[in-house]
């Protein structure tokens, strides 16, 4: 990992950390502790499924087990709230880009409850619309508890 190389020390963080440690640190030392990247990337590719679940129950069921209830979405042109609010966000993508497809474009970089990842954004087959990083809060159950999106690429939509 990038901070092992770094500093060493920070490789001891990625093993778990140090037991009944506060938050974020191992006691004794100034290491990051990191969270189960396995199951962090897991719920990253949930939350790139739900994007891409055309059948509402299904991604409302996604949405339920992906996200906390108040949880929260923005990026620079959408914005929800809570379930409901994720889910009419995902809906409203759906109907202005029938077709269109995320993917996650990079390995999920994660420490203590926060997680980066690069996506995009296109039609199967298709040049890419949208690529973009997003930054998210996970909560200690597991799911999302924040989603920041921005923008890196922005193309012409193919109509």
């Amino acid at each position: 990992m990038t901070s092992e190389v770094i500093d060493p020390r920070l490789a001891a963080a990625h093993k778990g950390g140090t037991p009944g440690a506060p938050p974020g640190r191992n006691q004794g030392d100034d290491t990051m502790t990191a969270p189960d990247t396995t199951a962090v990337t897991a719920l990253v590719d949930r939350y790139i499924a739900l994007w891409n679940e055309t059948d509402a129950s299904r991604r409302q069921a996604l949405i339920a087990l992906t996200f906390a209830s108040d949880a929260r979405y923005l990026d620079p042109v959408l914005a929800g709230d809570g379930h409901d609010g994720i889910d009419a966000m995902v809906g409203a993508v759906h109907a202005k880009y029938p077709g269109y497809k995320f993917s996650r474009t990079s390995d999920v970089n994660a420490h203590h409850d926060r997680a980066l990842f690069n996506w995009q954004l296109g039609p199967d087959n298709g040049p890419v619309f949208v690529k973009g990083i997003d930054v998210a809060v996970v909560t200690a159950d597991g799911r999302l508890k924040q989603i920041d999106g921005f923008f890196t690429e922005l193309n012409a939509p193919q109509q």
